[in-house]
């Protein structure tokens, strides 16, 4: 009669099947890593044959837009920035980089860091500024959005300047008398 060692494999089957089940899940939850990634950015002013000079700022943004690192180009218009990024499988990690400083206009771009990467090239072009200063400048505080990087629509935009029209025309009208 195998009737009681039957029964006694049976308990076991049920502690060990649903460990089994989990093994999966919980390597999964283990594969996650922070590893240092090596941004080698060249800026070039205006065409490939022209790297930038020096005291371009360049910043490393994380994907809401909070700065990680910040950066000057050397001599040669480069600058290598080490990044921390999880590891997720084979998902690629998203950074902003940014770009600004005298003579050039700002410049932003999105870059996509693999899993599998440890040094990650960047080429970027930036267009010249012909006023010669400063596009966007440093900004006071990196929680705002500067005015003139906003997508404002263009019937609000009119709505806007007809209402501050309206109100020059009031002032004026009215001589020395203030609006409230």
């Amino acid at each position: 009669m195998n009737f009681p060692r039957l029964f006694s494999l049976i308990p076991v089957g049920l502690i060990v099947f649903p460990l089994l089940a989990l093994f999966p899940a919980a390597t999964r939850m283990h594969s996650q890593q922070v590893v240092t990634v090596q941004v080698v950015v060249r800026v070039y002013i205006d065409g490939l044959n022209h790297p930038a000079g020096t005291n371009l700022t360049v910043q490393l943004l994380d994907t809401f837009g909070s700065l990680e690192k910040e950066t000057h180009t050397d001599s040669g218009g480069m600058v290598q920035i080490p990044a921390k990024i999880i590891t997720s499988g084979n998902q690629e990690t998203t950074k902003r980089l940014r770009i600004y400083g005298p003579g050039i206009k700002e410049y932003e771009e999105q870059l996509d860091i693999g899993a599998m990467e440890f040094r990650k090239n960047v080429n970027v072009v930036v267009r010249s500024n012909p006023a010669g200063g400063t596009a966007a400048g440093v900004p006071a505080d990196l929680s705002s959005v500067a005015a003139n990087r906003l997508k404002v629509p263009g019937k609000a935009e009119k709505e806007f300047l007809k209402g501050k029209d309206g109100g020059r025309q009031k002032r004026l009208a009215g001589g020395d008398q203030t609006l409230p």
